[in-house]
């Protein structure tokens, strides 16, 4: 009687990519795209797509934490490491600040000097990051409260990592932060919070939980197990379903704990298992180079691109503006992929005066191993 033939099982290599989790964060991106075009321009919104933040944040504290882990228990400052966050989020940010601006003052109807105070006064705040504004809005460019989240998270992070972080210096924050996210959800029944000025607070127990989320997932990797074509499927259709589906409004508080507590930390971590066939790598860049600008811009580029189809197209039937809003967004994503890769890129590798590989929020994990500057 013969032996059965032992089940073969996937291993992942030390130097793991996690590729996949660049096609997942683009997808996410897009349908962050999709509803914000969505709801200024007249389309129909994925209604749940705000938590698409929460998993960003929880990609990026993960992303970062494989990146940046070793390198600071072992002698990077916290100065130093803020630094090239910085440098990574600055250019492709003020851009889409500059053009909102530009935008947005292009559109009144009269300037005058204290208008122009006002919106100076704003424009210097939030280009350093600041929730500091004389208009009705903490930003200007709307994605901007997102990225002032994840300044705080880097900055608590390098503190705690500087000497050496565990699972353990993880548990504080994370706890911390699930308190302060339930506490937000039942005072505002959602939590599409924290861009708003009575939300202010809630940003930053957003970050807090997620961010330190996929810190401690990391810190777990070598007990996910593997997966392959079928895990990766899985995983980004429940990611699309869970940022696509409307919920009734007495069950949207459960609806999103459920899910920024429990279900998109596990398929960051269910994604970090999945190893794709190389045919796909070209894809997972093009979708994690894309992410980025396509979430910092997506606002003032949709605003001048659906400016100019009224001016030329006049009013256009609710299909018309459907399929407007997803040629945009493909035409987004070409441009965002072109605009990390030719512009971005090469500008970050400039500043920090040697070869760099993007490591975090929003950014290409891509084929590179961690940086080692």
């Amino acid at each position: 009687m013969h032996n059965a033939a032992p089940a073969k099982t996937m291993t992942r290599p030390k130097n793991h990519l996690y590729m996949f989790l660049d096609a997942l964060r683009g997808v996410a991106a897009v349908l962050v795209a999709q509803r914000h075009i969505s709801e200024t321009f007249g389309g129909q919104p994925f209604q749940s797509s705000y938590l698409a933040v929460d998993f960003f944040f929880a990609l990026s504290g993960f992303v970062i934490a494989h990146a940046y882990n070793g390198r600071l228990a072992t002698g990077m400052s916290e100065r130093s490491f803020l630094w090239r966050r910085l440098v990574r989020l600055y250019p492709i940010f003020i851009m889409g600040l500059v053009l909102r601006t530009g935008y947005d003052l292009g559109r009144l109807q009269a300037v005058d000097g204290a208008t122009l105070l006002s919106w100076g006064v704003t424009f210097l705040f939030n280009a350093l990051f600041l929730p500091i504004s004389l208009l009705d809005q903490p930003f200007i460019l709307g994605p901007a409260w997102s990225l002032f989240c994840e300044v705080l998270a880097n900055i608590l992070y390098g503190r705690l990592a500087s000497t050496g972080i565990t699972w353990r210096k993880t548990l504080p924050p994370l706890l911390i932060g699930a308190l302060l996210m339930l506490l937000f959800l039942w005072k505002f029944g959602n939590l599409d919070i924290g861009w708003f000025f009575a939300s202010l607070a809630g940003g930053p127990a957003r970050v807090l939980y997620s961010f330190f989320a996929g810190v401690l997932i990391y810190s777990q990797r070598s007990r996910i197990p593997s997966g392959g074509m079928g895990i990766g499927l899985l995983c980004c259709a429940a990611l699309v379903a869970v940022l696509c589906l409307d919920v009734s409004p007495g069950a949207r508080v459960y609806y999103d704990a459920i899910v920024a507590l429990a279900i998109l930390p596990l398929i960051v971590a269910a994604g970090a298992g999945v190893m794709l066939p190389r045919i796909f790598s070209n894809t997972c860049r093009f979708l994690g180079a894309s992410s980025y600008p396509m979430y910092v811009l997506h606002l003032p580029m949709a605003a001048i691109f659906f400016w100019l189809f009224s001016s030329f197209f006049g009013t256009a039937s609710q299909s018309e503006i459907s399929v407007a809003v997803w040629l945009f967004i493909t035409v987004l994503a070409v441009l965002g992929w072109a605009l990390d890769v030719y512009v971005d890129e090469p500008l970050r590798r400039k500043i920090l005066g040697r070869q760099i590989v993007a490591t975090a929020l929003f950014e290409t994990s891509g084929n590179n191993p961690p940086p080692r500057i």
